[in-house]
C-alpha cells in the first residue's frame, strides 16, 4: 500500500481524480465544517494555479503508458514467454 503522495501526486490522472473529487465535495459541503473552509479554500485556489501543469502531466503519463504498451505488445508478439507473463499481469 502506497502513501497519500504515492497515491495521489505521482501520476497525473491521480493528480486529477484527487482534485476532482476534492472540489467537488468542498464545493458541495462549504459551511459544513468551517474549521476547514479557510484551508479547503487555499486548497482550490493553488489547484486552479497548477491546473494546467496538472492536466498536461496526467496527458503526458497517459501517452508514455501508452508508449509502453504498444512496445510490450509488440515484444510479445515475437517472445511467447514474455508474452504469456504480460498478458497475465493485465490478465487478459
Amino acid at each position: 500500500m502506497g502513501t497519500f503522495y504515492s497515491t495521489y501526486f505521482e501520476a497525473g490522472q491521480d493528480t486529477e481524480r484527487f482534485f476532482e473529487h476534492f472540489c467537488n465535495y468542498t464545493a458541495a459541503n462549504y459551511g459544513a465544517n468551517v474549521d476547514y473552509d479557510d484551508l479547503n479554500t487555499a486548497m482550490r485556489e493553488v489547484y486552479d494555479e497548477y491546473k494546467d501543469t496538472i492536466e498536461k502531466k496526467a496527458a503526458a503519463d497517459i501517452t508514455d503508458s501508452l508508449d509502453l504498451l504498444d512496445a510490450c505488445v509488440k515484444r510479445s508478439r515475437e517472445d511467447e514467454k514474455f508474452a504469456r507473463q504480460f498478458l497475465s499481469k493485465v490478465r487478459i
